[in-house]
């Protein structure tokens, strides 16, 4: 995962974990401060404006290593089937993100993003923050602490402004804004619904237009 040096403030989880409030989050203002902390993310980088978001340096955080496992591996720290990513917190302080390798490139991005946010909550945020998400059932809980996760990976590869500029001046493909933003075609596709900015999915800007 190891791209272009950036470097990384000392006390980067502090500044962003500065963002959250220090009582239980309803679900919108989780998402709303997941969006928050992933545009403070690109603003300590300088990255704003920058469509192919670097990740390299997630590397470089204080006291965090990430590593490619086999999906297997990932799946038995995850104790979830299917997983493709998943943040440990040692006892010694140290944070390991695992991404599972058999996936793709754009895969692995959007798995590094998503447990970036878990780095960021740290330890036991599903019982302090997230404590109030699933009404007392843990299974809810989860899920949408995932939720919000995937939310942050989407704001930090994908900013709601960047997305609708490169719509506004005619890049309407699915696939062409996938490229442009090194993300996959599935998960432009969320992006785009999300945003509004189409309700089915096609493989061409025309046909794209077409479902508008």
């Amino acid at each position: 995962m190891t791209q272009q040096h950036i470097e990384v403030p000392a006390d980067f989880t502090t500044q962003i974990r500065r963002l959250a409030p220090k009582l239980p989050m309803t679900r919108g203002t989780a998402s709303i401060v997941a969006e928050q902390q992933a545009l403070r993310v690109r603003a300590i980088f300088g990255l704003r404006n920058t469509t192919r978001v670097p990740l390299g340096w997630i590397e470089r955080i204080p006291n965090t290593r990430v590593q490619i496992l086999g999906r297997l591996e990932v799946e038995a720290i995850a104790r979830v089937p299917r997983a493709t990513g998943v943040t440990r917190f040692e006892e010694d302080g140290t944070t390991v993100i695992s991404l599972a390798e058999n996936t793709s490139h754009a895969h692995k991005r959007f798995s590094l993003a998503h447990e970036l946010k878990h780095l960021i909550d740290g330890l036991g945020a599903d019982k302090t923050m997230y404590a109030q998400l699933g009404f007392g059932n843990r299974e809810r809980r989860d899920r949408r602490i995932e939720g919000v996760a995937n939310e942050f990976a989407a704001c930090l590869l994908m900013p709601t402004a960047l997305v609708t500029k490169a719509w506004d001046i005619g890049f309407k493909g699915v696939p062409e804004l996938a490229g442009m933003f090194d993300v996959s075609e599935d998960a432009m596709y969320v992006r785009l619904k999300s945003l509004g900015l189409i309700r089915s999915y096609s493989r061409s800007p025309e046909e794209n237009l077409a479902g508008l």
